[in-house]
C-alpha cells in the first residue's frame, strides 16, 4: 500500500496547470473571489502538486474526500468547500472535468463549470448538456466580458 502510494505521489507530481488556469486563479484573486479545491487525492499529494504549481495561495482551503468521508458522488466535499468559502451552492460555482463529480454538485443546486480534459472526452457531450457552462480552455474566462461570470 505505501508503494502503490509512492507510485501515485509520482506520477501525480508530473500533473501541469491547464493553459490559462493560473491566470484565471489570478484574476479572480485580485477580485477578492475565495476559491476552494475539492479533491479525491490524498492531502499531502494535493498540497504538494498545489505548491509546485504556484497556486497554493490562490485557495481559501484544501478539501480531500478522505477528510470529509465521501466520495465526490456525494455532495459531502462541494457543500463543505462552499461553508468554507462562505457562500450558497447556488452562489458557488463548482469548476470540473469528471462528469460522475459535474452531475454531484448539479444536483446539490451548483452552478456547474465543465471543463474540457481528453481524458474525459468520451464524456464532453452529456457535460455540455448537463452544466451551467462549458470551456474548452480558461482562456475564455479572461475577457473582460465573462471573466468574472459563468452564467449560471
Amino acid at each position: 500500500n505505501k508503494r502503490i502510494k509512492e507510485i501515485a505521489y509520482e506520477q501525480y507530481m508530473e500533473i501541469q496547470l491547464k493553459p490559462f488556469a493560473k491566470h484565471y486563479l489570478d484574476l479572480l484573486k485580485s477580485h477578492g473571489i475565495p476559491c476552494a479545491v475539492a479533491t479525491a487525492t490524498y492531502r499531502d499529494m494535493a498540497d504538494s502538486v498545489l505548491k509546485k504549481l504556484g497556486v497554493f495561495e490562490n485557495f481559501k482551503c484544501v478539501l480531500t474526500c478522505e477528510e470529509i468521508g465521501k466520495p465526490k458522488t456525494y455532495p459531502d466535499i462541494f457543500l463543505k468547500a462552499a461553508e468554507r468559502l462562505g457562500t450558497a451552492p447556488e452562489d458557488t460555482a463548482v469548476f470540473e472535468d469528471a462528469l460522475h463529480c459535474i452531475e454531484t454538485a448539479k444536483s446539490a443546486g451548483f452552478c456547474t463549470v465543465g471543463v474540457f480534459d481528453a481524458m474525459a472526452s468520451e464524456d464532453w457531450d452529456e457535460i455540455t448538456q448537463i452544466c451551467d457552462r462549458t470551456v474548452r480552455s480558461f482562456e475564455e474566462l479572461l475577457s473582460a466580458e465573462t471573466g468574472m461570470h459563468t452564467h449560471c
